[in-house]
């Protein structure tokens, strides 16, 4: 295989929670507080993007705040807030990790949103998928932090 085509990605371990669906805020806002104090990343309130924290406890619609080898996402889809957990280390599924790096949406950021990407081997389905065979696809995008810009 070439160079190019190789893969990169370092395995780890990345276990998933589903934590609700929750008709009321207060779990969500209890779930991201469970982080602490250098809990770090973004929430969308009232449709404004925000860093995180924020004292704010507006109508909260999505968010994505970690701290160590945790992150928190959560997102609003009706009258419903979904919200998963995300956590690195023993005791999860086996994947490969690569590091990928987005531009802020926030108005006037300079910073980058960093996520780890993992992927893990699943089946191949459909008409062009026979015989069987296991390929890495994407699984999850945890956010991990922010990255200064030049």
């Amino acid at each position: 295989m070439s160079e190019e085509h190789s893969w990169r990605g370092r395995i780890t371990e990345l276990r998933t929670e589903a934590l609700g669906p929750y008709d009321d805020p207060g779990p969500v806002w209890a779930h991201l507080a469970e982080l602490g104090d250098d809990a770090t990343g973004w929430a969308c309130l009232d449709h404004t993007i925000t860093s995180w924290p924020t004292g704010a406890r507006t109508r909260l619609e999505a968010a994505e705040v970690c701290a160590g080898n945790t992150s928190i996402h959560v997102r609003r889809a009706g009258t419903k807030w979904n919200v998963y957990r995300y956590t690195e280390g023993e005791g999860g599924e086996a994947m490969r990790m690569r590091v990928s790096e987005l531009l802020s949406t926030k108005p006037g950021d300079t910073r980058e949103l960093v996520y780890r990407v993992y992927w893990a081997p699943r089946p191949t389905s459909g008409a062009m998928a026979a015989p069987a065979v296991d390929v890495f696809q994407p699984v999850c995008a945890r956010f991990v932090g922010w990255k200064e810009t030049d």
